[in-house]
């Protein structure tokens, strides 16, 4: 990761500290396909659904459609 993506991430990181609410739709958008990737190259859509990561399901099905 490059010096700009790291400190675009940790921006984003500081805001999504507030609260995911508050954050910008592009913003949510970015952090739902993360999730999404993260959780199933760490396990499997199973582990995608059952840990946290799957309650954005709607958003990242709706992101990926576009």
């Amino acid at each position: 990761m490059g010096i700009m993506e790291s400190a675009t991430w940790t921006l984003l990181e500081q805001r999504w500290d507030q609260g995911f609410e508050w954050l910008l739709q592009e913003e949510k958008e970015a952090i739902a396909l993360w999730w999404l990737e993260a959780e199933t190259m760490n396990g499997t859509l199973n582990q995608f659904f059952w840990n946290s990561a799957g309650d954005l399901h709607l958003l990242q099905n709706q992101v990926l459609r576009a």
